[in-house]
């Protein structure tokens, strides 16, 4: 693994500690002050954490929305402190699977005005576009300049990306990245 690697991967498992941190905050029974254990539960097996409770929980929920979505939620909220925590839950779990995904990837710092590949650039989850960061292709080349095709793998159906103008902060200007 590269240093970009390393260093990007620190900075998103520091944002999944973050956000399973405020899922234990979120979980708690305001009533009781004690931890919803059934939510917490549903709620980190949402992340492949491994509780046989939360599997058959989980299931269960899954089979009720099939059928029914409205009585799916009236039951998981009979079960849980509240169906607003839990699909506040849900959501941080669905950020921190994406950036579990970012933990899978090598990535890159483009520090060349081109860059060509194979396939689109993807900016990693947890890590705006404007950082100048992605996963790393199978084809990679960074340039100052487009390389002649006869410098170019062959056989490869190869797209070029100027990056000066695709990320620019101008570009990027009303959205939150």
């Amino acid at each position: 693994m590269n240093l970009t690697t390393v260093t990007y991967h620190e900075k998103v498992q520091q944002e999944i500690d973050k956000l399973e941190e405020e899922i234990r905050t979120v979980v708690v029974d305001p009533a009781t002050g004690k931890a919803n254990e059934k939510l917490i539960a549903w709620t980190m097996s949402q992340g492949s954490r491994d509780f046989d409770e939360a599997e058959a929980l989980v299931k269960e929920f899954d089979k009720r929305l099939i059928e029914n979505p409205h009585e799916a939620f009236k039951w998981a909220e009979s079960r849980n402190p509240s169906k607003d925590l839990m699909v506040e839950a849900a959501q941080k779990m669905l950020i921190i699977w994406g950036y579990q995904q970012t933990l899978t990837h090598e990535l890159v710092k483009v520090t060349k005005r081109y860059v060509i590949s194979d396939t689109n650039l993807i900016s990693p989850a947890g890590i705006s576009p404007l950082e100048l960061v992605f996963v790393k292709n199978e084809v990679w080349i960074e340039a100052d300049t487009i390389p002649h095709s006869k410098d170019l793998p062959n056989g490869k159906d190869l797209k070029v990306f100027d990056i000066q103008r695709e990320f620019s902060e101008d570009r990027y200007k009303n959205f939150d990245v």
